[in-house]
């Protein structure tokens, strides 16, 4: 026979060589994937919402301040409505507040938010939980977006190596008297007595004025009130949290007497469910949900508003009034406690 240059493969040569084939061809159906993946989403262009919730540090000393901010992205055909003033930052004290103007980007989507500074005097771990932005888009589209948690660490000025306080001594038994004791049990007594006495005077003398204002119409006596409270001596004082207060409560007052519902007793969230129950326009609500956000943030996270802010809050419940005012029978205020 003729002679040949073939020889025969060594043992596991050539399956060896299929073996690197097959990897490689896997490999390349891989990329090939994740790269069309990359060109639909890039087609598809940017999503509908997006929300992000950043801090400027995630370290910090007590007493320092920390600048928290809160971004939504959404398209200008998609509705978002941001979290209440102050949600999720309890465990801090809010030193400023400030609401983010809507803003285009380049991609045409608007951005809007808010930017917290916030400071706290207890050391530890802190945890900001996510927050929920429910949105509504073209074709009855709805759903939320949250924000990634947020950790943060506050830790004491003092130096590593300080020595503990020293724990406070017990109290000192101080020797009392007999003779001593009964003369403190009449001035209690006394004193008591006193107070009884002017309360009930008291109570008599406010009767005549909440009769009388109970005969008053809502909107004439929300008027009222309000016209006292703008010319009042709060804010000439510096009294701020307590014309909020005072301005809750005349708010509160008028949309329980003029739409028959549970007002004074409720929180501002459930005030809110009670007025869409009762069909209060969308407008309305909205108007609503912003002066009570802003009263919370005052009275409950320590904020201090801007004259012009206080200003702008005055006028939009003196708006409130005129957007709802009817002329109803006379609805006694009891029914708005009821």
């Amino acid at each position: 026979m003729p002679a040949t240059n073939i020889r025969p493969l060594p043992p596991g040569e050539g399956r060896g060589e299929g073996l690197h084939l097959q990897r490689s061809l896997l490999i390349l159906l891989c990329v090939t994937i994740a790269l069309s993946s990359a060109a639909a989403r890039a087609a598809a262009g940017p999503s509908p919402v997006e929300v992000e919730a950043k801090v400027d540090r995630a370290t910090i000393t007590v007493g320092d301040r920390l600048t928290y901010t809160l971004l939504v992205r959404h398209r200008p055909d998609y509705k978002v409505r941001l979290p209440a003033a102050g949600a999720g930052l309890e465990a801090f004290e809010i030193k400023d507040h400030q609401e983010l103007p809507p803003e285009k980007l380049p991609d045409g989507r608007i951005q809007e938010g808010r930017v917290y500074v916030l400071s706290t005097f207890t050391t530890g771990d802190y945890v900001l939980a996510p927050l929920a932005v429910p949105y509504a888009g073209p074709g009855g589209k709805s759903g939320e977006v949250k924000t990634a948690e947020i950790k943060i660490r506050v830790r004491s000025i003092l130096p590593a190596d300080a020595k503990d306080i020293r724990d406070i001594h017990g109290p000192a038994e101080i020797p009392v008297s007999r003779a001593r004791l009964i003369k403190f049990g009449l001035v209690v007594l006394g004193v008591a007595g006193l107070a009884a006495g002017w309360l009930i005077w008291r109570r008599r003398k406010l009767r005549p004025k909440v009769e009388e204002t109970a005969l008053l119409p809502p909107y004439q006596q929300a008027r009222r009130d309000l016209d006292e409270l703008a010319n009042g001596p709060l804010l000439n004082s510096g009294q701020i949290k307590e014309f909020y207060v005072r301005l809750s409560d005349i708010l509160r007052t008028y949309l329980g007497r003029r739409y028959r519902i549970s007002a004074l007793v409720e929180t501002s969230s459930e005030l809110f469910e009670a007025l869409r129950q009762a069909g209060v326009e969308t407008e309305i609500l909205g108007l609503v949900t912003e002066l009570f956000e802003s009263g919370d943030l005052v009275k409950f996270a320590k904020h201090f508003p801007s004259g012009t802010e206080t200003r702008e809050h005055l006028e939009g419940a003196y708006h409130l009034l005129e957007i709802t005012r009817e002329n109803p029978e006379l609805v006694p205020v009891a029914e708005a406690v009821a």
